[in-house]
């Protein structure tokens, strides 16, 4: 297991990306509960960044899922309506 702060700079890069090419999903970023959480102090170890790393990727991969195929998909709608 990565230290919190290998695990810290990893989220960086990660959320870095997302910005970068989907920066429509920001917003959904800051509704996660590590980023809004319900305690005033929550405790934050490396396995609590681990799980929020691996939600961020799953999200991500999703995401650029259902974007690329939505993007097909316009494509080829593009295509079949072309005179």
């Amino acid at each position: 297991m990565l230290t919190e702060k290998e695990m810290t700079e990893a989220i960086s890069r990660l959320t870095l990306e997302i910005r970068e090419k989907y920066p429509e999903m920001s917003k959904y970023i800051g509704e996660m509960p590590v980023t809004n959480p319900d305690k005033e102090h929550p405790e934050i170890n490396a396995r609590i960044l681990t799980d929020y790393y691996n939600n961020l990727l799953d999200i991500m991969k999703r995401y650029a899922s259902d974007h690329e195929q939505a993007t097909e998909d316009l494509k080829e709608k593009v295509q079949d309506e072309k005179l």
